[in-house]
């Protein structure tokens, strides 16, 4: 993966460690994020915020090693997290957060719409081509370790697909 345009601000101080801004180009986009630690009772307070624009879809697929050409768009999206603990399991459990992401300017392959959506015809043939997506958007909420997703949405000519579920994030692992 090729990183470019990175630039960060931050300062190191009586118990916290700040950046700013975090600032980088790739996929075709920005990341754009701060943050900081700071010593507190019981651990670590960790705020974090980050935005992502413009982010090209297929460029970041094949960079994660997924086949081409199944979605193509511009991915925008925000995170915002405040937790705190002497772990990252514990402060995770214990945290809250937010996170949004939107694909605009979008098409998804018929094939993966077909599989994503539980059509059965999907087991029988092999759908071809590309539908436009007019929209699809994504919200988690954290609370307690508690991802909520709700909703996460795709709409298209053929279908609308709408979706809602629980992450549990906290690791099993101790961290």
């Amino acid at each position: 993966m090729r990183i470019a345009d990175v630039g960060f601000w931050g300062h190191i101080a009586g118990g916290e460690l700040a950046l700013e801004q975090v600032k980088l180009a790739f996929a075709g986009g920005i990341f754009n994020g701060s943050g900081s630690v700071k010593n507190a009772p019981g651990g670590g307070h960790v705020v974090a915020r980050a935005d992502l624009a413009g982010i090209d879809v297929a460029q970041l697929s094949r960079s994660a090693g997924a086949p081409s050409g199944q979605i193509v768009g511009r991915l925008d999206g925000a995170l915002s997290l405040d937790m705190t603990g002497a772990t990252l399991k514990s402060a995770l459990g214990a945290g809250r957060g937010h996170a949004v992401l939107a694909l605009t300017q979008a098409r998804i392959a018929r094939a993966v719409l077909e599989k994503i959506s539980t059509d059965l015809r999907s087991f029988f043939r092999k759908r071809e081509g590309t539908v436009p997506v007019s929209c699809l958007l994504g919200i988690v909420d954290l609370k307690n370790g508690i991802g909520t997703i709700w909703p996460l949405k795709l709409r298209t000519p053929d279908a609308t697909l709408v979706g809602y579920g629980r992450v549990n994030f906290p690791p099993r692992a101790s961290i």
